[in-house]
């Protein structure tokens, strides 16, 4: 269907905004082991074992990291601008691996990324307060991952 690409790019942006490294980490690992076709391409890179390792420690990292009383903001200018990166990376994998622009991909993913930064923000000062700090962090964490691996089978 055309245009679907688009909205997995949204979608995986918006998990990037949610947590920085979960949509590189599930595109790296779609490509690597679930088919997301970017091997022979410009994002080949993302379907080598060692990134698909490595993103996804670093995701499962920040997990924990979030978790932490002294994590930081994540709308501060440094988080904010990774996240725009991933969600930009991650949207741009969903476009190749869907045989689509990569700069649309791209931009799907920086404008995903930012709603979900600032929206999963919002969600989250509410969710503490009604549920805690804890099970709001990992509710947003498992939205993160289900967003992810959504816009990843929307493509393959």
């Amino acid at each position: 269907m055309e245009g679907t690409f688009f909205i997995a790019a949204i979608l995986i942006g918006i998990a990037s905004g949610l947590r920085t490294m979960t949509g590189i980490a599930v595109a790296s690992l779609s490509a690597r082991y679930w088919g997301l076709g970017l091997w022979g391409t410009t994002l080949g890179f993302m379907s080598a074992q060692i990134s698909a390792i490595v993103l996804s420690v670093f995701a499962v990292l920040e997990y924990i990291y979030d978790l932490l009383p002294f994590a930081g903001n994540r709308t501060a200018v440094g988080p904010l601008l990774a996240r725009i990166f991933t969600g930009a990376l991650s949207g741009a994998c969903v476009a190749v691996g869907a045989a689509e622009s990569i700069t649309a991909g791209a931009v799907a993913g920086c404008l995903g990324a930012v709603a979900g930064c600032y929206g999963g923000y919002a969600a989250r000062k509410a969710a503490i307060r009604s549920v805690g700090g804890v099970p709001a962090a990992l509710a947003e964490d498992i939205v993160a991952i289900g967003l992810a691996v959504v816009a990843v089978w929307m493509v393959i």
